[in-house]
């Protein structure tokens, strides 16, 4: 699943922030959407990875995932963050990945600083999902509020996801 939704991302509608150590080696990233682009933008986009996912599910997963993904998710967003269509209407974060010899060192939130300052020149909101209490914390350090919180339950277990946005206006 990550992977197809991060080669769109990279590759066309996305933009990519990393951090490297004293090596050059990548010691963390995130890969976010600005307004108005998303990472399915096109049916291109969509086989850029994602059709492969799916077709590996049987069909239960298969309309699951579809489901999930195009429907309630979007829904939950848009409900939390009041803004219709909400992943494409704020900077939305897919991923933030710190290497766990990195963590706790700032790395993340320099990266999020990054994109903060190009939200705020555009007056724009950023925002994600996640299905921690653990990241709840960590990006209201950064900023962010919680917006909304939901139970998802599929045919095999439930969970729950919560939504978070750092508005950039009046900072």
């Amino acid at each position: 699943m990550a992977v197809g939704t991060l080669r769109p991302l990279a590759l066309v509608s996305g933009e990519l922030y990393t951090a490297k150590d004293e090596n050059g080696e990548l010691v963390g990233f995130t890969a976010w959407t600005p307004p108005g682009r998303s990472s399915f933008d096109t049916p291109e986009q969509s086989e850029m990875g994602i059709g492969d996912f799916l077709s590996q599910l049987d069909d239960e997963g298969k309309a699951f995932q579809t489901y999930l993904f195009k429907e309630e998710l979007p829904k939950f967003a848009d409900r939390s963050l009041g803004i219709q269509n909400g992943e494409r209407n704020c900077y939305w974060c897919w991923f933030a990945m710190v290497r766990e010899d990195y963590q706790r060192k700032g790395v993340c939130r320099a990266l999020f600083e990054m994109v903060y300052k190009k939200a705020k020149s555009t007056g724009s909101t950023m925002a994600l999902i996640t299905n921690t209490r653990e990241n709840v914390a960590k990006y209201e350090r950064f900023g962010f509020k919680k917006r909304g919180e939901q139970l998802f339950q599929s045919p095999w277990i439930e969970w729950v996801y919560y939504c978070v946005a750092r508005e950039t206006n009046g900072e």
